[in-house]
């Protein structure tokens, strides 16, 4: 992906590692908060919440104009996308019970 967003963006190297550590800070800190909203609110409702922030946030990538709007994307992206680890763990552990 760098090869094509580097030039068509304008950016540089140290510019692409910003926009590819927004979404890991993003992804990495939200990741436990994402696990207790959806302990609090429930499965469902919060995969639910969390699946259209991330599908909005996803097609907001067509509006980046720059690698600082770019990175401020990806690092929402991350935000979002966090979820799916820890929903994905509650959905086994709630539909394969252990005998």
């Amino acid at each position: 992906m760098a090869a094509e967003l580097k030039p068509l963006m304008n950016m540089s190297t140290q510019q692409y590692s910003y926009v590819v550590g927004a979404f890991q800070v993003g992804y990495t800190i939200m990741q436990p908060v994402c696990g207790l909203i959806i302990d609090v609110i429930g499965l469902r409702l919060g995969f639910a919440l969390f699946a259209c922030l991330w599908l909005a946030t996803g097609m907001a990538h067509g509006l980046a104009t720059g690698w600082m709007s770019l990175a401020a994307l990806r690092g929402l992206m991350g935000l979002s996308e966090a979820v799916a680890i820890p929903a994905g763990m509650k959905v086994v552990a709630e539909w394969f019970p252990n005998r």
